[in-house]
């Protein structure tokens, strides 16, 4: 759970910045994280 809140405050961040590669870059990392914690 503490990895998620991590990345959803990262997200919201990152959501006001215009920078829709660091986003997926962001998105695919989170999957990664997800499946290595799980």
């Amino acid at each position: 759970k503490n990895y998620i809140t991590l990345w959803s405050g990262r997200f919201n961040f990152d959501e006001n910045s215009t920078y829709p590669e660091t986003r997926i870059y962001l998105l695919e990392g989170n999957k990664r994280e997800l499946k290595c914690t799980y």
